[in-house]
């Protein structure tokens, strides 16, 4: 059995404040506003010593916690979306470190960043040829651990 089960999570910005134990009904390590603070409490406990925050405060499962926290993540870095970028940006990066996963077919060469933003996110650049030798050039942000899903975007 794992013994991270849940987490409370203030639902108003969706930052994990604490892990939770529902065996002795107490949180483990937890923030506010991004501060950490060390404490065995109850939910009810934090909910008087933080009354601002206390509407917000919720427990959900890690389950629950790992969707809403991938959904913000892919929002805040706007996974899945190509944006137009320059030949200048797109050689810079493809110069600054070794290209990951680096290919090319007869339209267009494509690799992504060896350094990743977070978790299995890292940024993503491509150069489509055109014959009149006018390329166009695109980056985003792509979920690595997703390509089955979405390969038609890539």
């Amino acid at each position: 059995m794992k013994w991270v089960t849940h987490f409370v999570v203030n639902v108003d910005n969706w930052e994990v404040i604490s892990t939770w134990n529902p065996t002795t009904n107490k949180t483990h390590i937890w923030t506010i506003n991004s501060k950490p603070v060390w404490g065995w409490q109850t939910l009810e406990e934090l909910k008087n010593k933080y009354p601002k925050d206390a509407p917000y405060m919720m427990i959900l499962t890690s389950d629950q916690t790992d969707k809403i926290v991938k959904e913000k993540t892919y929002e805040a870095f706007r996974v899945w979306q190509w944006t137009e970028t320059t030949e200048e940006e797109y050689m810079d990066m493809l110069e600054v470190l070794p290209p990951e996963k680096w290919e090319r077919t007869k339209d267009m060469s494509i690799f992504r960043m060896c350094e990743y933003q977070t978790w299995s996110i890292t940024r993503h650049y491509k150069k489509v040829f055109y014959e009149d030798w006018n390329h166009k050039y695109y980056t985003g942000n792509f979920d690595v651990s997703s390509y089955s899903t979405y390969a038609d975007i890539i």
